[in-house]
């Protein structure tokens, strides 16, 4: 899992019919340390989240678990909104 913030939506006219009705968004990765992954992907929104959120995000044969998708070609999913970060000393 990582935790990412979503930059924006991503619209698609055409895309695999397993993934018709998703709505998928640009994350940015964050994290700290440069072993850390880093980036701007795109994931399935499962939950309806927005611009500017910090989102928790599920990768691999993990993202598609959520909500039934097993068959779908998804890598990566949001799987939950960050209320607040406690930071370590």
């Amino acid at each position: 899992m990582y935790i990412g913030k979503v930059t924006g939506k991503v619209v698609c006219t055409v895309k695999n019919e397993l993934l018709q009705g998703m709505s998928m968004v640009l994350v940015e990765l964050l994290g700290s340390g440069e072993s850390t992954k880093k980036g701007l992907l795109v994931a399935v929104d499962t939950i309806g989240c927005g611009e500017g959120n910090i989102v928790i995000v599920a990768g691999g044969g993990a993202a598609r678990l959520i909500g039934g998708c097993q068959n779908a070609p998804i890598d990566l999913a949001v799987i939950g909104i960050v209320d607040h970060q406690i930071q370590q000393i």
